[in-house]
């Protein structure tokens, strides 16, 4: 177990200190009563996509917020989306609110899930134009109804999803 009293930031550092190995907590509650846990570090990915759920079941509007966007939001996305298919969506509202952005081709990747055709974005430096455009291959939402919510905090990819689905 640890000693009864730690620094600030200590039991943190022990936790990564220790690998997969499990580590002993003496617990001491106000009242004085005690008890020893184990805490086994583990990573743990937050999803980027979430909330999803049906909105209104007789109209099959669903609703998914991305809160960003990571290498794995395209295949939560894909996850939910199916989920929300199977129990009865016909529309979509997307949330980006507060969305501060992330990996750029991630959000590309989920334009490309509603958009079949078109350039998604393009860039320009000096010296250079880049564009993606959409792959019909990937398009599994085309012709859904969609609302995206957007708010003064959503930025960056969550623009660029925003745009490409506006176009």
């Amino acid at each position: 177990p640890l000693p009864a009293a730690l620094p600030p930031g200590a039991l943190r550092e022990k936790l990564r200190g220790s690998g997969d190995v499990a580590l002993g907590v003496l617990l001491e509650a106000r009242d004085g009563g005690r008890r020893e846990v184990e805490l086994v570090p583990e990573a743990v990915l937050d999803p980027t996509a979430r909330h999803a759920r049906i909105l209104d079941a007789e109209r099959g509007i669903a609703y998914l917020a991305i809160a960003s966007f990571s290498h794995h939001t395209p295949e939560e996305v894909d996850r939910w989306t199916h989920w929300l298919k199977d129990q009865g969506m016909r529309a979509l509202v997307l949330d980006l609110r507060a969305n501060p952005g992330g990996i750029l081709d991630a959000a590309l990747a989920v334009a490309d899930r509603f958009v079949e055709e078109g350039v998604l974005v393009s860039t320009r430096s000096r010296t250079e134009t880049l564009s993606w455009k959409a792959s019909a291959a990937r398009t599994s939402l085309k012709g859904l109804p969609l609302v995206v919510l957007v708010d003064g905090d959503s930025a960056s990819a969550s623009e660029v999803l925003c745009g490409a689905l506006q176009d």
